[in-house]
This record gives structure tokens, C-alpha cells and sequence, in this order.
């Protein structure tokens, strides 16, 4: 705190839920967010918003930190590392899931269990060089562009039209995606 003495932390789509999903997460990670943002100035629980919020959060933010920690593999996309890359935002995430081989290479990846402190200091050391956390910032641009919701359309509906026999499908193909 003393180093980034304005920063402000904000946490978003229910930390409490997480903390009671997580009770007993041997890394007890939701209660010890809910202690930060309890007993630390800066820290502003914002919990659940509108999708729009959650983007202005995001454009808004200097870093996205996502420390998941599951004990079970509950990550297979992860949508909000996606955003972070569509808003250039650079991001510090864990191990957990799919999150570093999806999305490794646009971001900072720390090794689970998640040890607090060492995320503190790390994500303060980027946040004093903006320079560095926004080395980041090309790759998240080709993955947002990869997975950008027009582009991911036209190729499901390519594979949808490439499976047709012939016997008439295509059309169902066609109006289902005009439809969608």
C-alpha cells in the first residue's frame, strides 16, 4: 500500500459469494479477500454489475488480477481474461484451469497455491512500470481479434454448412444462422 499509495482495488461479481463457495478451499482464498477488503483502505468491493460496468472497470483499470485457485479445474475459457484482452488491459492470472495455456502468453501467470503476498508485490512492481505490463499488449489484441464474436459466428456456421449432405440442410443451416 505504501508503494502505490492512491491505488484502488476493485473487486467485482461477488467476493462473498466466492468466499462462501470457497469456505473450505484449503487456501482459504475468498476469506482473506473479503479480510482485504475489509481492513484495507483502497479496496472497494463493488460485487455484482452490469456487463457495461464490468468493461468501464476494466478500461478504467491498470491491471486485471485474477488469482483463481480452485481445488477442483472450474476454468475452460475464462470470458473475463477475453474482455481484458479487448480492452488492452494487462492482466495477472494463475495456473488454475485453461488460464495459462489459453491465455499465458497475453499476461502474467503466477503458480497456484495463490501466496497473497507474493501477488501484492509483483502486481505493485508492474504497476510502478507500466512499460512492462504493457509488453503484453500485441498478443491481447490477435486473441481478442481470434475470438471476436463475428468471426467465431462465420466459422460455426462454415462448420454447420461443410457437415450438409446435400439434401436440403444447408438451408436450415443458413436460416438458423441469420437467425442467431
Amino acid at each position: 500500500r505504501h508503494e502505490l499509495p492512491d491505488a484502488t482495488l476493485k473487486i467485482l461479481y461477488g467476493a462473498q459469494e466466492f468466499a462462501d463457495t470457497n469456505r473450505w478451499n484449503m487456501f482459504r482464498l475468498g476469506e482473506a479477500m473479503l479480510t482485504v477488503v475489509e481492513d484495507h483502505p483502497g479496496a472497494l468491493y463493488l460485487g455484482k454489475c452490469s456487463y457495461r460496468d464490468s468493461i468501464a472497470a476494466l478500461r478504467s483499470s491498470a491491471m486485471l488480477l485474477y488469482p483463481c485457485d480452485s481445488w477442483r479445474s472450474s476454468e475452460t475459457f475464462c470470458t473475463v481474461t477475453l474482455e481484458a484482452c479487448a480492452t488492452r488491459t494487462p492482466m495477472m492470472i494463475s495456473n488454475a484451469g485453461c488460464l495459462e495455456q489459453q491465455w499465458g502468453d497475453a499476461g502474467f501467470v503466477l503458480r497456484r497455491p495463490i501466496d497473497v503476498p507474493s501477488w501484492t508485490t509483483i502486481a505493485s512492481t508492474l504497476l510502478q512500470d507500466v512499460g512492462k505490463a504493457r509488453a503484453y499488449s500485441e498478443v491481447q489484441a490477435k486473441l481478442a481479434e481470434r475470438y471476436d464474436v463475428a468471426r467465431v459466428g462465420q466459422r460455426v456456421y462454415d462448420l454447420l454448412c461443410g457437415l450438409t449432405d446435400g439434401t436440403g440442410h444447408a438451408d436450415f443451416v443458413e436460416q438458423w444462422a441469420m437467425s442467431a
